[in-house]
C-alpha cells in the first residue's frame, strides 16, 4: 500500500477536526491562565471592576510572608512524601500481586477499592481514624490529636492520600 501524503487540503481537514477541542482548550485553559497572570500583576480584588497595575509587588509581598513560605514548604514536603511513598508501595504491591497466589484478584480489588471512593468519603474515613477518641488512638492506647498537632498533621494527610491512590498507582506498574 502506498502512503498518502499530507497535502494542504488534508491539513485543513485535520485542522477542522481539531477545531472543537482546540476551542475548548483555549476557552477553559489558555484564557484563564493568561487572565490570571495578568490579574496577578494588578491590585484586582475579584469584586470591584477597578484595578491598578502594581507589577511584581504582589509576588514580593507573598515571598516575604512567613505563612506563604510555610505553605510552600508544606506543599513541597507533601508532594515529595506522597510521590515517594505512593510509588514505592505501588511497586511492591504490584510485584506481590503478580505472583500466583489464590486470592490475588480479591487482594487487587481491596487495593484498588479506595480509588473508587470520593475524596470527601476518604477524608471522613481518615478523620474518624485520627480523632482523639478514634480508632488509631484506641489501638495505641493514647489520646493524641493527630490532625491538630504540627508534628503529625502533614504525615497523617500524606498517609491518607497514599492509601487512597496506591491501588491506582499499582495498576500502572
Amino acid at each position: 500500500m502506498k502512503k498518502k501524503r499530507l497535502t494542504y487540503s488534508n491539513f485543513y481537514f485535520y485542522l477542522l477536526l481539531l477545531a472543537p477541542i482546540l476551542a475548548v482548550y483555549i476557552l477553559f485553559f489558555v484564557i484563564p491562565v493568561v487572565s490570571s497572570m495578568f490579574f496577578s500583576l494588578t491590585n484586582f480584588n475579584g469584586i470591584s471592576l477597578k484595578f491598578k497595575w502594581v507589577g511584581f509587588n504582589n509576588y514580593d509581598v507573598a515571598f516575604h510572608d512567613k505563612v506563604f513560605k510555610k505553605a510552600m514548604v508544606n506543599t513541597f514536603l507533601f508532594a515529595l512524601g506522597a510521590t515517594v511513598l505512593q510509588n514505592l508501595f505501588a511497586i511492591v504491591f504490584a510485584m506481590a500481586l503478580n505472583t500466583k497466589i489464590k486470592s490475588r484478584n480479591f487482594l487487587r480489588m481491596l487495593l484498588f477499592a479506595p480509588c473508587m471512593l470520593s475524596p470527601v468519603v476518604v477524608a471522613f474515613i481518615w478523620q474518624f481514624i485520627y480523632m482523639p477518641d478514634g480508632m488509631l488512638n484506641h489501638l495505641l492506647g493514647t489520646e493524641i490529636t493527630w490532625l491538630g498537632n504540627r508534628k503529625t498533621a502533614l504525615s497523617c494527610v500524606v498517609i491518607a492520600h497514599v492509601w487512597m491512590w496506591i491501588g491506582y498507582s499499582s495498576t500502572i506498574y
